[in-house]
């Protein structure tokens, strides 16, 4: 090595070249062979998606007070298993407290509906109707059947969902508004 005056440092004759991946591999296993392995062994067996969750239903032995999966067999802590089903059940309930304020919601925006637009009929059938004097019978219109029964018409432009039923309304005596 030459002393370098200006600054006293020691500088290599040769340039240093990078050592290779096998020379670094080999100076790795003598200095620790265990260096590529692990420290911690994980056990990931909790995360197998095979693995039995214990949900199909348990089996209550009498004679040794165990409670055993139906599935697998095997032994289950009896509080877990109760506060298992306890949440189930809890959830089953939820799920059916929203069903049924769903449906409740749904039939009072019905009868809002309704309240609003008392004589409009939903449409089962819709029958073209036809111009017979004209050689290709173009669709002129449809007669639509009401759910009330009664017989309405529409243009042949769009076939229409629901239609305002005007012998219901007249029925009733309400004022008759097209």
């Amino acid at each position: 090595m030459k002393r370098h005056a200006k600054r006293f440092i020691d500088v290599p004759d040769k340039a240093l070249v990078a050592p290779s991946d096998d020379q670094l591999a080999r100076v790795k296993q003598r200095i620790c062979p265990d260096f590529n392995e692990p420290y911690f062994a994980v056990d990931r067996s909790h995360y197998n998606m095979n693995r039995c969750h214990h949900d199909k239903g348990v089996r209550l032995d009498e004679c040794d007070r165990a409670v055993l999966c139906k599935v697998c067999g095997r032994e289950l802590d009896p509080f877990e298993a109760l506060q298992h089903y306890a949440a189930s059940e809890q959830r089953l309930l939820q799920t059916w407290r929203h069903i049924k304020e769903n449906n409740e919601r749904e039939a009072s925006a019905k009868a809002r509906e309704k309240e609003r637009r008392p004589f409009l009929r939903k449409v089962l059938k819709y029958m073209p109707k036809k111009d017979l004097t004209l050689k290709a019978e173009p669709i002129i219109g449809y007669v639509l059947d009401l759910e009330c029964g009664h017989k309405a018409e529409c243009g042949p432009n769009r076939k229409v969902k629901t239609k305002t039923c005007y012998q219901c309304q007249m029925t009733t005596g309400a004022p008759v508004i097209p």
